[in-house]
């Protein structure tokens, strides 16, 4: 019997593309022994490794269109516009060159997070494809520059390779995606992590009564050194790069343990409007504070989902208004302590793709 090859195509805009596909990953190696996975991204390998644990192979991405972001919390809209016209201007021979690619590897399927560049080219191979995403470029590309002159050429071709998608899953909570006809909504992904509260307060050195807040930006470059508010008994915990240390701020580094036992083990987050953090503190039972960017299009569906299952603040003057972040920040630690959620879309997508792949 020949073994199943799956191709993952995973945008590099932060970790949160490679977040969301990781646990799948993990368990569909898991479920299938002798299962081959391939995987294309612009990230480092070594980045991949701290989010995927089973062995596959990892390829550089041809090309990845995003957006620019020169921080965490900021697009450069010109030269984000500039680069989707590149894209545009080299869509038939980089559709050509993907196309070739994938004959040659003859995988079962393509999924992609959310390349729409790697559906289209499955669909000209003969090979089947699924989209996996909470959002997608078109209605990021659109919500930004609709109104600029090459807008209609851009994102019709955009919305034509994601109309190729044979199935599109949709993981709560996600932007509505109303262009999407193949869209099939499914339950939260996340990656799981371990509760190490006691060994991270030893190592710390806190003291009784202390709580403890993680401000964490993903995988994007720091908006410079912040001015964190001093929150009576509140430890913040900080990578060195965000903000200066002090009596009252502690290094993640410091603390040896990974990022997602890190956010498992603390008693409230602070982070900007991404899906992989909020969906991760939700099944943690920790409290959520977001500080939202400006015009991102996934805000509000976001804050709508940690309504309802988070204990949850706005901080909508962002990072930049440390009065403000501190209040939200209160209100947060004084709340009551909801549920966890259990990340149940992981399964949902595993099934559909080991259906589409014949497994």
């Amino acid at each position: 019997m020949s073994v199943k090859t799956i191709l993952f195509d995973i945008s590099n805009h932060g970790f949160g593309h490679l977040s969301q596909t990781a646990p799948v990953i993990d368990r569909l190696q898991e479920r299938f022994s002798g299962l081959r996975i391939v995987l294309r991204t612009k990230h480092p390998r070594r980045v991949v490794e701290e989010f995927i644990s089973s062995g596959i192979e990892i390829l550089q991405a041809l090309m990845d269109v995003t957006v620019d972001a020169p921080d965490a919390m900021s697009v450069d809209l010109e030269a984000s516009a500039a680069a989707y016209m590149r894209l545009y201007a080299a869509w038939e021979n980089l559709l050509n060159v993907e196309s070739q690619f994938m004959r040659a590897l003859e995988p079962s399927l393509v999924v992609s997070n959310i390349s729409p560049l790697s559906l289209a080219a499955a669909r000209r191979a003969g090979v089947r494809n699924i989209a996996l995403c909470c959002m997608n470029w078109a209605d990021i590309y659109e919500n930004f520059f609709s109104d600029r002159p090459e807008a209609s050429r851009v994102l019709g071709t955009l919305r034509e390779a994601y109309s190729t998608a044979e199935l599109f899953l949709q993981p709560r909570p996600h932007m509505s995606m109303a262009d999407i006809s193949s869209g099939r909504p499914i339950g939260p992904i996340a990656r799981k992590g371990v509760r190490r509260r006691d060994e991270l307060r030893k190592r710390l050195n806190m003291g009784n009564g202390e709580r403890l807040v993680l401000l964490t930006l993903g995988g994007l470059p720091n908006p410079g050194s912040l001015d964190l508010p001093r929150v009576d008994g509140v430890r913040w915990l900080v990578r060195r790069a965000i903000a200066p240390l002090r009596d009252d701020v502690s290094a993640c580094e410091a603390s040896d343990l990974s990022a997602l036992d890190l956010l498992f083990s603390v008693d409230a987050v602070i982070c900007k409007d991404s899906y992989c953090t909020v969906v991760e503190a939700a099944c943690a039972a920790v409290g959520v504070v977001i500080a939202p960017r400006k015009d991102w299009p996934e805000t509000d569906c976001l804050v709508d989902w940690a309504e309802r299952h988070c204990n949850f603040a706005l901080a909508s003057g962002g990072l930049k208004d440390p009065r403000g972040l501190a209040v939200e920040l209160e209100k947060v630690l004084c709340g009551p302590q909801r549920a966890p959620i259990e990340p149940t879309g992981v399964d949902e997508a595993v099934e559909a793709i080991a259906a589409a792949a014949g497994l």
